[in-house]
């Protein structure tokens, strides 16, 4: 009976370091100033789409809609993201006015984790072009900014 609980414990142990260490991978991409393109961790190549980038409460915290699909993305990291220089200003309002705003463009993501349906997708935002901001209580564009380069 013993040697069967010790089994049994011992397969408990590999399956938690297993689960912990895939859980753990996915983050290690969140280090201070964290690169997207050039990441080590992406699992393919980078692609470019229209979308919708919102704040939503959960993880993660930041989120494309693919427009024209069902398909949301999720940004990689919530407190630091991998983000193009053109939007971090716009996330960081101190009036916290951008959880009422949609961020509307072209974007270019490199892939995290692999595309599975019903699943999100892990990305990083490398480029976003021909952004506009929409304020959800004012109704209207507020800006539209000038492409990335």
């Amino acid at each position: 009976m013993q040697r069967i609980f010790v089994s049994v414990m011992a397969l408990a142990q590999v399956i938690a370091l297993c689960a912990k260490a895939s859980a753990g991978d996915i983050h290690d991409v969140c280090k201070p100033h964290a690169v997207c393109a050039d990441n080590p961790k992406l699992v393919g190549g980078c692609f470019t789409f229209r979308g919708v980038f919102k704040l939503y409460n959960g993880n993660p915290t930041f989120r494309i809609f693919r427009t024209g699909t069902g398909r949301i993305l999720g940004v990689l990291c919530d407190e630091d993201p991998i983000i193009p220089p053109n939007l971090a200003p716009w996330i960081n309002d101190p009036t916290n006015a951008q959880w009422d705003r949609d961020f509307r463009g072209d974007f270019e993501v490199c892939p995290f984790t692999k595309s599975k349906p019903g699943v999100m997708q892990f990305v990083c935002i490398e480029k976003v072009t021909n952004l506009s901001v929409y304020d959800r209580n004012q109704r209207r564009v507020i800006r539209a900014l000038t492409p990335a380069k």
